[in-house]
């Protein structure tokens, strides 16, 4: 079974398509706000969560499937997602790179942004699995 190697939360990735190295700049684990955003409102920030999956067995391809990354805000409800097709027939290390040009503000506290996988994607929600959560603080700027 495929394993994601790690993933991280940015403000910047980018995947140099001629030898899959990945730069990350910025790496974000909270944010603060000098007044409270509305309710519904967005943030808005440039986000990335990027990806690195691997073959279990690096010289065995493995079955092509697709993972998601979804914003949990932290009253449970689930934002904004994307899917991507992870394929390890070929190449040995996969890395994605999911966007997300904001979030939507539902109160200060920790949001995640949740890295899923499944064997399609149109697979139903109870087949998508868990596997990595990464966490965001947001919260009031103090005044120290």
């Amino acid at each position: 079974m495929p394993r994601l190697v790690w993933a991280v939360l940015c403000r910047r990735a980018v995947i140099d398509k001629y030898t899959n190295l990945a730069s990350v700049h910025d790496v974000v684990d909270s944010l603060f706000a000098a007044q409270e955003p509305e309710m519904g409102s967005q943030i808005i920030i440039d986000l990335n969560v990027i990806t690195n999956w691997a073959r279990s067995d690096f010289a065995l391809p493995e079955d092509p499937f697709y993972c998601r990354c979804v914003a949990v805000h932290p009253n449970g409800s689930r934002g904004r997602g994307a899917a991507l097709e992870v394929n390890l027939s070929l190449s040995s290390r996969v890395r994605n790179v999911f966007r997300f040009p904001g979030i939507d503000f539902s109160g200060f506290g920790e949001y995640e942004f949740v890295v899923e996988r499944a064997p399609t994607k149109d697979s139903p929600d109870r087949d998508w699995h868990v596997a990595f959560r990464i966490p965001l603080q947001v919260a009031p700027q103090s005044d120290d």
